[in-house]
């Protein structure tokens, strides 16, 4: 679902570029004599941030865009470039055309300096909080894998499937088997990550890998704690078992009183850790209308 960049998103860039442009533009008398100004190297510094904030603004209308993030950090990097090659074409135009102003190298390299900065600043900010983590939550068979990998499709981002199904055939495993899961189910939402595009749908959680460590095991290993700090979920999407239990070799808490049982179990364990979360019922329809529109308040 790819979604327009609205031309306003790009007037505090535009807005910033006048006025870099203008100050560019002063004839050498307009400005403060050479001096104190040189000691400190003021003008560099102002080379440096007005660059890094043009960069920063020209970035973000597409930091917000919808997008594959190769695409994504091409993007940045040429709009970096573009205002270095920015930066020189003013050194040209102060030269030939500006009274007492001058081509400076070292005006130059400030500009690539702030470009740099400013290329760096929204990358890091892009992996620090560009991607949004969705987890689809809950008791067995309530049609969590199918949305997940569903909407991974439709906002052509990426999905973690459950890691589990991948390691274990049955219910049948041990305290080493539950750390392993949990340790590849952190490890695949980090890596998937790298590649979302703003929004990352995850079929369950080490939370999840606790719940049913304490169900079958009678014991969390301590380790799974930790790995839940590692991964921060910014919403979670907690599912009903108002749907009909399929039974497909693994599963087998198909009762009511099972099912229901674990409803709650899952839902305290969000509540106790104060977690943000939608409970998500009715038929199939009803569920992806459901979490479509938590989803579009996300990435909005």
């Amino acid at each position: 679902m790819l979604l327009p960049i609205k031309v306003k998103s790009f007037w505090p860039a535009i807005g910033w570029l006048l006025f870099a442009t203008i100050l560019f533009c002063l004839p050498g008398k307009a400005l403060p004599e050479r001096t104190w100004f040189n000691v400190i190297f003021l003008d560099k510094w102002i080379h440096v941030i007005l660059f890094a904030v043009l960069a920063i603004f020209l970035s973000l209308p597409f930091f917000f865009h919808s997008m594959q993030r190769k695409k994504r950090f091409f993007i940045f990097v040429s709009i970096a470039m573009n205002c270095f090659l920015y930066g020189v074409l003013m050194e040209i135009v102060q030269y030939y055309f500006i009274p007492n102003r001058s081509f400076d190298l070292k005006d130059i390299a400030s500009d690539g300096i702030g470009c740099l900065a400013g290329w760096y600043f929204i990358r890091y900010y892009y992996h620090k909080f560009g991607v949004k983590k969705i987890c689809f939550y809950g008791p067995e068979s309530t049609g969590k894998s199918t949305l997940a990998k569903h909407f991974a499709d439709v906002y052509k981002t990426q999905f973690v499937p459950e890691v589990a199904r991948e390691m274990i055939d049955s219910n049948s495993f041990s305290v080493n088997d539950i750390i392993s899961i949990g340790k590849a189910q952190t490890q695949r939402v980090i890596e998937k990550a790298k590649d979302a595009n703003r929004i990352l749908f995850c079929d369950t959680d080490v939370l999840t890998t606790q719940i049913y460590s304490q169900h079958y095991l009678k014991t969390i290993p301590s380790i799974l704690f930790e790995l839940e700090k590692q991964v921060n979920y910014d919403h979670y999407l907690l599912f009903d078992v108002d749907t009909p239990w399929v039974a497909d070799g693994m599963r087998d808490l198909g009762s009511y009183a099972d099912r229901t049982k674990m409803f709650e179990l899952f839902k305290s364990e969000l509540e106790k850790r104060t977690l943000p979360y939608t409970i998500v019922r009715g038929i199939y329809q009803e569920r992806e209308k459901q979490v479509k529109i938590i989803i579009d308040k996300f990435i909005a």
